[in-house]
């Protein structure tokens, strides 16, 4: 692959993991005093308090990729 199209691909695929990375933290923080009543539903099911944050932690994560990759498809139209 040429140099400067892997150096600029590169770039680009910094620049959005560090958009993702500075969201995913910032809702992390959000997340701490978040109603956690759905927890409740959680236990009932049988979902540890660990797996119960590792879901909502994955679905935000999840949310913020593709709200960042459809913008991102959207603007090279």
């Amino acid at each position: 692959m040429d140099t400067e199209v892997y150096r600029k691909m590169k770039e680009l695929a910094d620049k959005y993991a560090m958009e993702l990375k500075n969201q995913v933290d910032s809702r992390i923080e959000e997340m701490k005093s978040d109603d956690n009543s759905h927890y409740l539903l959680y236990r009932v099911l049988g979902v540890t308090s660990e797996e119960g944050n590792l879901i909502d932690l994955y679905q935000n994560k999840g949310r913020f990729l593709y709200i960042l990759t459809s913008n991102k498809i959207c603007q090279n139209r």
